[in-house]
């Protein structure tokens, strides 16, 4: 019995023996399984990795070549340009001696119109404001200068820029509705008060602000100088001195964003070319209508309220120039002096129906603030208008006082009163906010 017990026990250390190598070949097997599948998921991951860092040369070396593609479009695109402005120009120094070559044959087919004209009343008076223009043209002095066509050119290459990256974006009128309404509200109740001006501009320059770094801002401050047209336009036609608290805004608004005084010169402009300035004369075979809706005449209206409107326009420009800006250390980027060079414009162009009328204006808003900026020296200015429109005017200036009776009359007036006073110049009501 002793004996089987013992053989039993071996046995059973035996089995115990083989069940642990058992246990131990299973782990040892589930091991290499799992260093196995270690290796293979790491294999995977390294391919995985290379993978990914293929691809992403493959996108930077794309990016890079969209880049240079990119810059070769932009450099494509501003060599036409160039072209293109190279081309205007050509053409508008052809026009301008066309012009002047053409001058003697219109002068002379327009007056055997006149003479051979049997037709009612209206084409009288259509032939009779055509040989006033004609009158005013038959002169030595140019209808532009160089440096106004220079500035035409400029501001007419900012229009373009305007028209083909802002007016054809519908999203952008539907994204600003909001702040675009925000923006007429508070012009809408701007008077000229000192605490009020900066309120409006300073709440206007946040909301551009916040918008800076998007096209945009680019789109809200084309539609802040369109507004501040239609109020030149309304507020300032039936009561100059609005002109002042809006270009009060106009400065502030330009001394935190430069780019803004381009957007209302250009919007200026575009309704009125005497901000320039510059005058046209009309083409052969064209009426007095196709003449007046060039200028820029409305449907039916007359010459005294199409002066009226583009004086408007000019008094907000002017009232821009002259503004001494009614905060500490803001400077006007867009001072007196573009009135100086303004005024000597008018001064050497041909002088016609609508000059005193914009001389007049000029004068009226400006001369106060020409005289503060440039001291004596202004009176050398003064002198010289003086002398050509009182003292000793030329002929072309004397024919004036037949188209332009009531301009004369108080171009005279306000330079007489002046020329009492030393050459100097009353301070325009307005100018200064209460």
């Amino acid at each position: 019995m002793k004996l089987e017990r013992e053989e039993e026990e071996q046995i059973k250390k035996q089995e115990e023996q083989i069940i642990r190598q058992e246990e131990a070949a299973k782990r040892a097997y589930l091991e290499a399984e799992n260093e196995k599948t270690r290796r293979i998921i790491e294999e995977q991951k390294r391919r995985e990795e290379e993978q990914r860092k293929r691809m992403e040369a493959i996108e930077l070396e794309k990016l890079r070549k969209q880049k240079e593609e990119e810059e070769r479009r932009k450099r494509v695109e501003e060599e036409e340009e160039e072209r293109r402005r190279r081309r205007a120009l050509e053409e508008e120094e052809k026009r301008r001696r066309a012009i002047e070559e053409e001058e003697a044959k219109r002068k002379k087919k327009l007056v055997e119109a006149a003479a051979t004209a049997t037709e009612a009343e209206k084409k009288k008076k259509q032939e009779n404001e055509l040989s006033r223009v004609i009158n005013e043209a038959n002169s030595n002095k140019p209808f532009s200068t160089d440096g106004a066509l220079k500035e035409q050119e400029f501001y007419i290459n900012i229009y373009k820029r305007i028209k083909d990256n802002l007016s054809k974006k519908a999203d952008l009128k539907s994204q600003s509705y909001e702040v675009r309404k925000t923006i007429r509200l508070k012009l809408n109740v701007l008077t000229n008060k000192r605490e009020e001006i900066v309120k409006i501009a300073t709440e206007i320059d946040k909301i551009l602000k916040q918008h800076s770094n998007s096209l945009l801002y680019y789109y809200l401050l084309n539609f802040l100088a369109k507004d501040m047209r239609r109020h030149a336009e309304i507020d300032v036609m039936s009561n100059e001195a609005a002109a002042f608290p809006l270009a009060q805004v106009c400065v502030l608004i330009t001394s935190q964003h430069s780019e803004f005084i381009n957007f209302v010169i250009v919007r200026l402009i575009r309704k009125c070319f005497y901000i320039l300035p510059r005058y046209f004369v009309p083409e052969n075979g064209k009426s007095i209508e196709d003449y007046k809706k060039f200028v820029g005449y409305r449907n039916s209206e007359n010459d005294e309220s199409y002066i009226q409107r583009m004086c408007a326009y000019v008094a907000f420009y002017c009232a821009i120039a002259q503004t001494d800006s009614i905060i500490p250390n803001v400077k006007n980027p867009y001072y007196v002096d573009h009135i100086w060079k303004y005024i000597a414009r008018l001064m050497n162009m041909r002088q016609i129906k609508i000059t005193p009328y914009l001389l007049y204006t000029c004068l009226k808003i400006t001369a106060y603030e020409i005289h503060r900026a440039f001291g004596d020296t202004a009176f050398n200015l003064f002198a010289v208008i003086y002398d050509s429109y009182i003292a000793n005017p030329p002929p072309e200036i004397q024919m004036l006082s037949s188209t332009s009776p009531s301009a004369m009359s108080r171009l005279k007036t306000l330079l007489e009163e002046a020329s009492e006073r030393g050459g100097k110049f009353n301070q325009p009501e307005g100018k200064f906010p209460s």
